[in-house]
């Protein structure tokens, strides 16, 4: 039991990798959930003051009008992704936009020859009246015919240059699943832990001999 145990956490650890048709689903962010309380991962753009993180939550306070506050990763799993493929997007959003403020986002399908092959820009102007509310976003996205370099996302919080434009938005949970072409040692990891765990249940009686090791 201890030997298998020590097997079943190895896939455990591998869940986040499932096999599909093109390679494996996997989570593209590295450090969506701010569990790190820093902003690791990220590039940080303009107005960076206004860009915080205290329990596992972001926050951009924009008080600057006409101005925004970017974060930013870029050129994630270069080499690893399809063209073409569909990527989904989820995060947890709240807080206040004044007038004019407006949360833009965009997801960038990356080249290493030149020019990016495809930019999906969207924006959120409202939210819910109560601040302390989250909402969820949530789609689908088809990546463009060319990701050679990966792919690159960015939240800006921005306002308007008008009196009172000011925003005030937390974020959680940022997440964006894809197929990744998996590296050779990924997919050996894989396929060796669940043959040995197979082997273990056809051993079942064998190893139920040995006693605990702590």
């Amino acid at each position: 039991m201890y030997i298998k145990g020590i097997l079943t956490a190895i896939l455990i650890g591998s869940a986040t990798m499932l096999p599909t048709a093109n390679g494996t689903i996997m989570e593209l962010i590295s450090n969506g959930d701010f569990e790190t309380s820093d902003l690791s991962d990220w590039l940080q753009y303009q107005n960076t003051n206004a860009q915080s993180v205290s329990e596992g939550v972001l926050r951009i306070n924009n008080t600057a009008q006409g101005l925004g506050s970017v974060i930013k990763q870029e050129r994630i799993h270069g080499g690893l992704l399809t063209a073409n493929d569909n990527v989904t997007l989820t995060f947890d959003y709240r807080g206040t936009l004044g007038p004019g403020a407006v949360i833009n986002l965009g997801l960038f399908s990356e080249t290493t020859n030149g020019p990016v092959s495809q930019s999906d820009r969207f924006s959120i102007t409202t939210l819910d009246p109560d601040p302390s509310v989250w909402n969820t976003y949530s789609n689908t996205f088809a990546l463009g015919p060319d990701v050679s370099d990966g792919i690159s996302f960015e939240i800006s919080v921005a306002t308007a240059a008008i009196t009172g434009s000011e925003a005030d938005v937390y974020f959680d949970n940022i997440s964006i699943m894809g197929d990744v072409i998996p590296e050779p040692t990924s997919a050996l990891l894989i396929v060796g832990s669940a043959g040995a765990l197979s082997i273990i249940r056809r051993n079942k009686k064998y190893f139920s001999n040995f006693n605990k090791i702590d």
